[in-house]
């Protein structure tokens, strides 16, 4: 969208955005407004599956750890991150380890309630009750017990060395156990009916700041918490808007109705950020700035590699060659947004010189398809020897106009080499929970991927396959032997120069199967408006909150 159509827009988004009216001047110096494209699926962080809930959870609930803006794993619930160096990790006869936290002291519940190392037990029993389940189980399937050795002390042993025990005691917040224990004890599936997450007056909190209103599809309000362990927060209310589109939230940000556009997956894209930077230099936008940064993550193709057609690998590799993933990074991006290439940083010593690149190439696309059986018909488009034309589905979250375009460009390219795309978007909270972890999409997603290594075994590990239907995490539904054996020794592996020698195995036999296209290396954006200090986004996606995990240091000037 040009700087001409978002200042026109600005009329109409004012309108079309959701309620709650810019405050007055001096309760705005109280106030930060944060707009969002999504809106969270849940407040109970037990059952949630977009990317919107989990960066709003660190705003009323405190990690046990997380990364800051130079990507340190920093101590939050505990009195420090357990390594071997400080006796937190010690490791155990028969190949087992252990790892001990301990909690701060005068740690509580919005509800005044201490917060124990017994929640933290009770947490990490539901977060793998197989009857529930929750989204995340990453650490859960790797401990032995987690066992409470005094109302401080958590311990947590594991059933063979784990490279990432010390990222959390559980795969989940620390929830309250006098909460949920009534509930759960009449059977799991009470705990995910519970009223936590919707009935804000029973959802208890530990963060910053407290739940005090969710309107659906407008806003949620939090307001400071005057009892927390790090002492109020720097500014008394947080209101979180939901935005339809990227056109409106952008236009929000031009006229001063957002303080805080958070970033992507959940705000605004590196493209718009370029936007209104450049609105900016040409003195169109007053008070805001740009806040760039780098990541681990990237947008990507995800193939259903269990469909009738791209279960064939060779189909996969000519959609790959087909895709001018370069043009598109220079005309959308300004090159600022490379193409990705692999899931981890070319600088990085993880990363394999010997992976299977994707050059376009619509010529070889083209013999690639012959080769597989699909000859152009007279319509110019390609059949197989049954007479079954060559039809994909693409699907993206709908209002996100990045991707929206590069689905267009994408269908244009296929087409160009004798492939029929359709496209299919839908809001993001369906297309995760009804057709993306559900596998339910036909064909491909467009929709980001995370590069650190605990997400590997998660979205990989043929393990995590569920039946369509049910929620899976390896969503392309991709099997390979020697892919899961690589995957299990990688999160066994503590020594840094071991596992990395693993992580480039994998991504050799990752990037010749290609189950997903990377198209593009992610560039972090945010704006925040003039005035507001201590707004350090860690750009990371594997932290709790990758833009508000210091959000009780948020404060005017």
């Amino acid at each position: 969208m040009t700087a001409v159509r978002a200042i026109l827009v600005v009329l109409c988004a004012v309108l079309l955005g959701p309620p709650l009216s810019a405050p007055a001047t001096a309760q705005a110096r109280r106030q930060v407004t944060v707009g969002m494209l999504q809106e969270p699926d849940s407040l109970n962080p037990l059952f949630y599956t977009t990317l919107a809930a989990h960066v709003t959870y660190p705003f009323w609930l405190d990690p046990q750890v997380t990364f800051d803006d130079k990507w340190n794993l920093v101590p939050v619930q505990v009195e420090a991150v357990p390594t071997v160096q400080n006796g937190g990790i010690k490791q155990l006869p028969g190949g087992k380890m252990e790892v001990t936290w301990k909690l701060r002291e005068n740690l509580t519940w919005h509800d005044g309630k201490p917060i124990t190392a017994q929640d933290a037990v009770f947490t990490h029993k539901m977060a793998t009750d197989e009857k529930l389940p929750p989204y995340i189980t990453v650490v859960g399937p790797a401990v032995e017990k987690v066992e409470a050795k005094d109302a401080r002390t958590v311990i947590v042993t594991f059933k063979e060395p784990f490279a990432f025990a010390n990222w959390g005691i559980t795969d989940n917040f620390i929830l309250p156990r006098h909460v949920f224990e009534p509930l759960y004890g009449r059977g799991p599936q009470q705990a995910r009916e519970a009223p936590f997450g919707r009935d804000l007056r029973l959802t208890t909190g530990s963060g910053p700041f407290v739940l005090k209103e969710w309107g659906q599809g407008t806003h949620i309000v939090l307001e400071a918490n005057p009892k927390y362990w790090r002492g109020k927060p720097g500014v008394d209310r947080i209101v979180i808007r939901f935005f339809r589109d990227i056109s409106t939230l952008v236009a929000n940000v031009v006229s001063g109705e957002i303080d805080i556009a958070s970033p992507p997956p959940v705000g605004i894209g590196f493209a718009q950020g370029q936007q209104i930077a450049d609105m900016a230099k040409q003195g169109r936008v007053r008070d805001v700035r740009v806040d760039f940064r780098k990541t681990l993550v990237q947008d990507g193709l995800y193939f259903n590699t269990e469909s009738g057609v791209l279960s064939d690998k060779r189909l996969r590799k000519a959609v790959a060659h087909a895709i001018n993933r370069l043009a598109i990074a220079q005309s959308l991006f300004r090159n600022g947004q490379p193409p990705a290439h692999s899931f981890v940083p070319e600088d990085s010593p993880a990363f394999s010189p010997t992976i299977t690149r994707y050059p376009y190439d619509p010529s070889r696309a083209k013999r690639m398809l012959e080769e597989a059986g699909w000859r152009l018909g007279t319509d110019g488009l390609r059949v197989n020897a049954r007479g079954e034309r060559l039809a994909l589905q693409i699907m993206t979250t709908a209002g996100n106009a990045t991707r929206e375009r590069i689905e267009q460009i994408i269908q244009q390219q296929l087409a160009d080499v004798g492939i029929e795309l359709t496209i299919r978007n839908v809001p993001s909270r369906v297309l995760l929970s009804e057709f993306f972890y559900a596998r339910k999409s036909p064909h491909i997603v467009l929709i980001s991927h995370n590069g650190d290594e605990l997400f590997l075994r998660r979205a990989y590990s043929s393990s995590n396959i569920k039946p369509v239907g049910e929620f899976s995490t390896n969503v392309m539904g991709w099997r390979n032997a020697q892919a899961d054996r690589l995957l299990d020794a990688i999160v066994r592996e503590p020594d840094d120069g071991k596992r990395f020698a693993l992580v480039r195995q994998f991504q050799d036999i990752w990037s010749d199967e290609v189950p997903v296209l990377l198209m593009y290396q992610w560039r972090s954006a945010a704006t925040v408006k003039e005035g507001i200090e201590n707004f350090k986004p860690s750009g990371t996606s594997s932290a709790p909150g990758p833009y508000n995990w210091n959000a009780f240091e948020w404060k005017w000037k």
